[in-house]
């Protein structure tokens, strides 16, 4: 999912932050956790973005239900969502927020797919490949697909390398 421009705003202010506090790793576990709440919650989800209740019921209950779980610093930042009907851009803020920690952290994301699970020497090779290439450290995702029949599809933002065997056959 690529991120709005409002999203990346956010996201770069909770990096600057974190940056500061030193809660950059935090801030990203706080944002992946609920981020996912709001994925697979539907009535949590139909809660923040119901415009009947007020902006004050919605912290109100966000601090009750959150206090303790988050820290000081987020639960602020997600009050400044909701007094900005922003709330409902928590999973787009967390994917810029990834991009732009990937950034500070000089490394990239690359996600791997081959049609059989990838060996410690292969994964360290094509790390090492790859970071090279982006002057990064690389961060490797990986994803079995048995439909390639073969081969490896690389992923690293808008680059797709695709030296599958199903590509090679339907080209033929």
């Amino acid at each position: 999912m690529s991120a709005s421009t409002t999203a990346k705003t956010y996201a770069g202010v909770l990096l600057d932050i974190g940056r500061a506090k030193n809660t950059l790793d935090l801030f990203l576990e706080e944002l992946a956790s609920l981020s996912e709440i709001v994925q697979t919650e539907e009535q949590f989800r139909s809660f923040l973005a119901m415009p009947g209740i007020s902006k004050a019921e919605k912290k109100q209950f966000l601090t009750r239900t959150l206090k303790g779980h988050v820290s000081d610093d987020f639960m602020s930042f997600l009050c400044v969502l909701v007094d900005n009907d922003r709330q409902s851009e928590i999973q787009e803020i967390e994917s810029a927020y990834r991009v732009l920690l990937d950034d500070e952290k000089k490394s990239a994301r690359v996600t791997v797919v081959t049609s059989v699970p990838i060996d410690d020497a292969l994964r360290s090779r094509i790390s090492l490949e790859l970071g090279k290439r982006y002057g990064k450290t690389i961060i490797l995702e990986e994803r079995v697909d048995p439909s390639i029949l073969g081969g490896v599809i690389l992923k690293a933002g808008d680059t797709v390398i695709d030296g599958s065997v199903l590509t090679r056959v339907r080209a033929l």
